[in-house]
C-alpha cells in the first residue's frame, strides 16, 4: 500500500493523523494510537523523513505527552505545523502515559499518585472541591513536567488550566530543557 505522494510508512499512517485538532482525539482513540505506535509508528519514527516525524509525535501525545514533548522541542516541522501548537498540543494532552486518564486526585492531606505527599507550600495546598488531576506518566516525570493548584491561573498564562480549571502544568527544573513552563513549586 502506499500514497500517492510516496510508500513510506511516515506518509502512509502521517497523513491519516493531521490535522491535530480539539476532534482529533475523537477519530484517533487512545486504544488505537497505542496499537498503531507498538507495530509499526514507533519502529519507524527515528527515520521519519522531514516533517513527518512531528506529525508522528504529535500523535503519539495522545498516549505519551512526556515523552512526545521532549521530542518535540527539537523534532523537524511538518509545514503545516508552528513548534507553539505541537508543543500546547501535545502538553495538554489528557493522558498518562497509558492511552488513559488519570483519575488520582490530590488534595491537602492526601498524596499524588507518586506517593509524594503535597505538605509545603501555600500554593500547593488544593482547595477543596479543586482538585488537580496527578501527572504520573513516566513520559511525564522524564519530560520534567508537575502538576499544581494556582489560583492566578484564572487570569490565564503558561501551563495554565491543564487538565482542570486552576491547574498550572510546571517544570521541575527549567534549566534542564527549554521549555516554556515556569518552575514548580518544592511541593511537586
Amino acid at each position: 500500500y502506499a500514497t500517492w505522494f510516496g510508500a513510506n510508512p511516515e506518509f502512509i499512517h502521517g497523513i491519516q493523523m493531521i490535522p491535530s485538532t480539539p476532534i482529533t482525539e475523537e477519530v484517533r482513540l487512545p486504544k488505537f494510537v497505542e496499537e498503531e505506535w507498538t507495530t509499526i509508528v514507533g519502529k519507524i519514527v527515528g527515520g521519519a523523513v522531514g516533517g513527518w516525524k512531528s506529525i508522528l509525535y504529535t500523535n503519539y501525545a495522545i498516549i505519551n505527552r512526556g515523552e512526545a514533548f521532549n521530542q518535540l522541542l527539537t523534532a523537524p516541522l511538518d509545514d503545516g505545523l508552528t513548534r507553539t501548537w505541537a508543543l500546547y498540543w501535545t502538553a495538554t494532552r489528557p493522558n498518562n502515559g497509558t492511552g488513559t486518564l488519570s483519575t488520582t486526585t490530590a488534595d491537602p492531606g492526601s498524596s499524588t499518585s507518586s506517593g509524594s505527599p503535597i505538605t509545603t507550600g501555600d500554593e500547593c495546598k488544593l482547595p477543596l472541591g479543586s482538585p488537580c488531576t496527578s501527572l504520573t506518566s513516566p513520559g511525564d516525570a522524564a519530560a520534567g513536567l508537575g502538576m499544581y493548584y494556582d489560583s492566578r491561573c484564572a487570569q490565564g498564562g503558561v501551563g495554565c488550566n491543564h487538565i482542570k480549571e486552576n491547574c498550572r502544568l510546571c517544570a521541575k527544573n527549567p534549566a534542564l530543557i527549554n521549555n516554556p513552563f515556569l518552575q514548580c513549586p518544592a511541593c511537586v
